[in-house]
């Protein structure tokens, strides 16, 4: 049967064959009405964008009214194709549209596996299948192979490094795949970027340090893109270092765009593998035009260096594009949960959040007057005693669980949020359109659903309630400490001083962009939340407990701490309740308002681009 190569366009879980209008999964190939795949067809060529109803309208029924049951009876049979049971796949974004969460894979044509013209089902189709699955392997080890090849090609002419290099890439691709610790959002981020400035960016893949890896190392691993090209010419450019060894050893990337009027070297844009060495602060390497230096400068730049044979020197000032988080997650957690009792974690559904089970059990509330950062709302230490267990969110909810909340319930979580605007004063911020979906940073499913106010989350605990059938609700300021604390008396759950802090919290750290930062740099400049637990917990497994999102508690608010129950209970009022308290610090905080003890006041009513919340849950007599 004759074979032709057809235009494919591959995702993880499936691939489309423009051509034929059909859908390819697990090799078999599966043909849709012709409105449900214009349908899959709209929201791949859109993948991982907002794509709204009336777009799907137009790519769908171009010339004909319909109404919303044709679209959701298009949407319900790709889920079902996909198995798309939980909605993570193809989300539904309310009364704005959907979206498709996934990233296409780039394929050279010539490895594509062919799609068999014409074909109809017939009894050696387990014979067709088995042959697909052997040529889509040989074409997989002849794209490998031919990769290496063109890779040694290039290195042969821009660097002397080029067998140690192939040496490296051999291994790494017979070696398993180890975790990318550059998120999809990352990634998606990066490929727009490339696609702006004309850049042949690579496939990256930066998988964890090794353990003990020193920060003059490990400072040097991430992606950096010029902010105006190369000196004198405006030829973009871009380094991408992808580890560096104990011994200082150093791989990666360079990248040049196309060249410009005033260019040294002319030529199309490219892209080659480097080994290089990282020595007294700098990352040099030889290649085939010449000595390439990198230094990093006190305000987080990277100084690129380009020393031609001729000895005529270029330079590109690069900027941190995503830089390598602080310390690896293991090694945070093993400072978190030294000598750290073991607590339970559940989830009453699938889509609900995990919760850690606490112990009835005592602590001293607020902080002693030589605690630094203290306030008076804080009060003297006091002994609080819970006497019956208590859950607490291992995470802050997330903007996918919140999202279902809405989903399902058609809740207006509300359109006016007070965003962040970069290089204005807060009190600078209008309420402008904005949402827990758009709350002036880029967000994803797993980040902390924040433009989150009191009646929101108490909304959310109700319907969260009502869905199991187990009594959610807002932990009360006693819980949230005695969470927070984890078995501590130190100002943070890991220390008094806040020299780790960058370890555990997302707040306004040495390398953020606020006029009040102070301490730690964890090399993240991009303002924004970071999705739950990517830092480490607290003793007691709890995740963000320092900072990412300002929480909700069940209190109203009072400045005078020696009003608070003893028992754990939430204070409250029978009138004037239109305050309530606030814990753990955000992510544009202060590091002193992200310690334990720390309470503010915050209007029921106020939507912000850092006001989250975890829920609690009460277990009863045990």
């Amino acid at each position: 049967m004759d074979q032709i190569v057809r235009e494919v366009l591959r995702f993880e879980r499936f691939a489309l064959d423009l051509n034929r209008g059909c859908v390819l999964i697990d090799s078999q190939i599966i043909d849709l009405r012709p409105k449900t795949f214009e349908v899959l067809r709209h929201l791949a060529a859109n993948a991982g964008h907002l794509v709204s109803k009336d777009d799907l309208y137009a790519a769908a029924w171009p010339d004909v009214i319909v109404g919303d049951d044709s679209l959701s009876q298009c949407i319900h049979e790709l889920r079902q194709l996909l198995g798309d049971t939980d909605r993570r796949l193809i989300k539904t974004i309310p009364r704005r549209g959907y979206l498709l969460e996934a990233l296409p894979i780039a394929t050279p044509v010539a490895a594509s596996p062919s799609i068999v013209a014409d074909r109809s089902p017939t009894a050696a189709d387990g014979q067709i299948k088995a042959a697909s699955r052997l040529q889509r392997r040989t074409w997989a080890v002849i794209a490998i192979c031919a990769s290496i090849v063109v890779a040694a090609g290039v290195l042969v002419f821009f660097s002397d490094a080029a067998s140690r290099t192939v040496a490296a890439m051999m291994r790494h691709s017979a070696a398993p795949q180890t975790e990318n610790l550059m998120s999809l959002e990352d990634t998606r981020r990066l490929a727009a970027l490339a696609t702006e400035r004309d850049l042949p960016v690579p496939i990256v893949h930066i998988s964890a340090p090794a353990d003990g890896l020193t920060d003059a190392f490990r400072r040097f691993i991430g992606v950096w893109v010029s902010e105006t090209g190369w000196v004198g010419s405006g030829r973009q450019f871009m380094v991408i270092v992808t580890g560096v060894g104990r011994d200082g050893t150093a791989m990666g990337y360079f990248v040049n765009g196309p060249a410009k009027l005033g260019s040294r070297v002319p030529g199309p844009a490219f892209s080659a593998s480097f080994v290089g060495h990282v020595d007294g602060g700098t990352l040099r390497y030889d290649g085939g035009l010449g000595k390439h230096l990198a230094s990093l400068t006190a305000d987080g730049r990277m100084e690129f260096r380009l020393i031609a044979q001729d000895s005529v020197t270029s330079v590109a000032i690069l900027k941190p594009f995503w830089l390598l988080p602080p310390r690896d997650r293991s090694i945070a957690t093993t400072v978190a949960s030294k000598s750290a009792p073991s607590h339970p974690a559940f989830k009453d559904c699938d889509l609900c959040p995990e919760m850690v089970a606490l112990p009835a059990g005592e602590f001293m509330m607020g902080s002693p007057e030589s605690e630094g950062g203290r306030e008076g709302q804080e009060g003297p230490p006091r002994r609080v005693v819970l006497t019956k267990p208590v859950a607490i969110g291992k995470f802050e909810i997330t903007v996918d669980q919140f999202a279902t909340f809405v989903e399902e319930t058609g809740f207006e979580a509300g359109e006016l949020c007070h965003t962040f605007v970069l290089g204005a004063r807060p009190s600078e911020w209008p309420p402008v359109k904005g949402s827990f979906r758009a709350p002036g940073f880029r967000v994803t499913g797993a980040h902390p659903a924040v433009c989150v106010n009191w009646y929101d989350a108490t909304a959310y605990t109700k319907w969260l309630a009502s869905k199991t059938g187990r009594p959610y609700r807002l932990p009360t300021e006693a819980e949230w400490e005695y969470a927070a604390r984890g078995g501590t008396t130190t100002a943070y759950s890991f220390a008094d001083d806040a020299d780790n802090l960058c370890l555990f919290a997302r707040f306004a750290d040495g390398d953020s962009s606020f006029p009040w930062r102070s301490g730690c740099h964890s090399g993240t400049f991009e303002p924004g939340a970071l999705r739950v637990g990517m830092l480490a917990p607290n003793p007691w497994g709890l995740f963000d407990m320092h900072g990412n999102a300002w929480e909700w508690t069940e209190d109203c608010w009072t400045s005078e701490p020696r009003l608070l129950p003893v028992d754990g209970s939430a204070y409250t009022r029978q009138e004037d309740c239109d305050r309530r308290s606030m814990r753990g610090g955000g992510w544009g905080a202060e590091r002193r308002r992200t310690r334990s003890a720390y309470r503010v006041a915050q209007f029921a009513t106020a939507r912000y681009y850092h006001l989250g919340f975890r829920v609690a849950l009460s277990l009863g007599s045990q």
